[in-house]
Parts: structure tokens; C-alpha cells; sequence
């Protein structure tokens, strides 16, 4: 049956109509919103002065996020996952990788183990005994760039270390798919964005790629770390 204010759609009619395919196309990259600015990039001075200024437990936490931790795999680190004789912090979670425990973390984590003799447990809590929090994380950061004396403390975040450490990779060379063996999984939109604004001259494997930033053998060699 046909109502009057539905007229039948004959051939001439469907010609009008969008291609289902128009209807329904999945979005693209040009329907996707820019990306956001990245975070702050640290200069070699600002993280000398930042980790040079920090407490026991903030200097670990730049550190770690300096070397490709998470700020959720930095406060899960336990000492089970640190094997010193082999070298080596086994990371756990879903990002699952080994990162080689260079200088300065293999100094840090055997000062804060060796006169408490620990083998098991958080490497680092609060004095309760609880775990620390992402907010904890941040709260420490900001506080010790502001010790440090840093330009625009409140810029100075995890993101901002996390980034650093990335970009320094990718200026290196580092392909895209070895990235997440270094720092775990980046999101498809921000690591597009660091790579656009860190495009190197050429590609090169990860075994040619320096994991220790410039700023923190400088504070090996000054033995600070």
C-alpha cells in the first residue's frame, strides 16, 4: 500500500539517494581532530637540575620514566622484577618487556636496597607502607622541578619526562614498531604527532639506539646518580 505522502521510489528516485557506502564509510584521518600539543620537552640543563635536586624517591621516579617505565609500571615496580646480576628490570602488565638496567637506575635501586636488604615487596610506598598513586607520582614531579628551579614548574610532568625520553629515541632513528619494546605502547594519534615533530634523517635498528640520555651519563660521570 502507498500512502500520498510517500511517493514509490522508481529508478530516477534512487539515483538521488547517497551510496550506502557514503551513508556508513568509516571515519579517516581527515575526520579525526588534531592532535594535541605535546607535552614539554626537557632540555639536558633542566633534567640535570631536576634529578640533581630531587629526593630519594622523586630522583627514582624521573629516572625510571627518563629509561621508558610508565608512571603505572614505576610505582608497580617490586624488587622481584629487578635482577641485578643479569642486568636487567622485567617489566609486567600488559606492556610486558625486559629494559636493560643501566646507570644511573642500577645505582639508585642498589643504594635503596642494600641497607634495608630488600628482596621482595614495592620499591617504592609511602611511609605507611601503601603504594603510591599516579596523583603521588605528579604531585612529586611538579614539587622537584619547582626545587629545581625550573621555568614553568607546573609544565614539568610525567608526560613531559615520558616524552622527552620518546623523542630522544626518535631523533635517534628508532623505527616505529621498536618503540613499544623500549617504552611500552604509545597511542597510534601521539606517536604519529612525536614522530612528525622528530623525523629523523634515516632509520636505524634498536640495538644502534642509546637508551641513556645525555643529561643522565653527565650525572653518572659526575657521580650524582
Amino acid at each position: 500500500m502507498q500512502y500520498a505522502w510517500a511517493p514509490a521510489l522508481g529508478p530516477e528516485s534512487e539515483d538521488r539517494l547517497p551510496p550506502p557506502s557514503f551513508v556508513n564509510r568509516p571515519p579517516t584521518t581527515l575526520d579525526l581532530p588534531p592532535p594535541e600539543p605535546p607535552p614539554r620537552e626537557l632540555t639536558d640543563t633542566e633534567i640535570g637540575a631536576l634529578v640533581t635536586a630531587a629526593t630519594e624517591d622523586a630522583r627514582l621516579i624521573a629516572v625510571a620514566l627518563l629509561i621508558g617505565l610508565t608512571v603505572e609500571e614505576t610505582i608497580a615496580l617490586r624488587w622481584e622484577d629487578v635482577d641485578v646480576t643479569a642486568g636487567a628490570i622485567r617489566v609486567g602488565g600488559t606492556d610486558a618487556r625486559t629494559l636493560p638496567l643501566d646507570e644511573p637506575m642500577h645505582a639508585l635501586l642498589t643504594a635503596r636496597q642494600q641497607p634495608q636488604a630488600k628482596t621482595a615487596g614495592r620499591i617504592l610506598e609511602k611511609p605507611a607502607g601503601d603504594g603510591l598513586a599516579d596523583a603521588d607520582v605528579a604531585r612529586l614531579v611538579l614539587f622537584t622541578a619547582y626545587d629545581a628551579k625550573l621555568d614553568r614548574p607546573q609544565e614539568v610532568t610525567p608526560s613531559a619526562l615520558r616524552y622527552t625520553f620518546i623523542s630522544y629515541l626518535l631523533r635517534q632513528g628508532i623505527r616505529a614498531a621498536d618503540i613499544d619494546r623500549i617504552v611500552g605502547r604509545v597511542p597510534d594519534t601521539e606517536l604519529l604527532a612525536y614522530m612528525q615533530l622528530n623525523s629523523p634523517a634515516a632509520w636505524r635498528p634498536i640495538e644502534d639506539i642509546e637508551r641513556v640520555l645525555p643529561a643522565l651519563r653527565k650525572i653518572i660521570a659526575a657521580g650524582t646518580g
